[in-house]
Formats: C-alpha cells, structure tokens, sequence
C-alpha cells in the first residue's frame, strides 16, 4: 500500500444520523438492523453509519432523505 493515499470514511453514531436527518434514533436502528440502511458493526456493542452510504441507499431505495442543513438552507 506504499504510496496510495486512503481515504478514511467519516463514520457516525445512531444518534447524529439521527439528529442529521430529523428522525428518532430507534428509526435509524430499525433500518440498519432490517437492511434498509447499511451499517458498520465495530464490535458486538457498537455500530457505525458511513454518512455518505446511508445517503446513497436511501436515494436508490426513493426516500428523499433531506438533512438539517439541506432544510435550513431552503428555509432561508
């Protein structure tokens, strides 16, 4: 890998999923556990959501997934 620049994926928790796309924690959960969103199991406690694949999966599934920041801006 000597000379390939990696890119980390910004993983985030349930909660500022969440909060980032104005729905309850316990929804984010529901989703990642059916499938509906992927997630990262860290280890048996703990998972992860990269940001940009939820997005995406959400956008292929025909949810229009606006975040806190998308909404502000249009309410400007």
């Amino acid at each position: 890998m000597y000379g390939v620049l990696r890119m980390a994926k910004k993983l985030v928790t349930s909660e500022q999923l969440a909060k980032e796309l104005s729905v309850g924690v316990d929804t984010i959960k529901n989703w990642g556990r059916t499938g509906r969103i992927p997630r990262i199991r860290i280890s048996r406690k703990i998972i992860r959501f990269d940001r940009d694949a939820v997005l995406s999966a959400l956008s292929q599934a025909g949810v229009k997934a606006q975040t806190n920041q998308e909404a502000s801006i249009e309410r400007r």
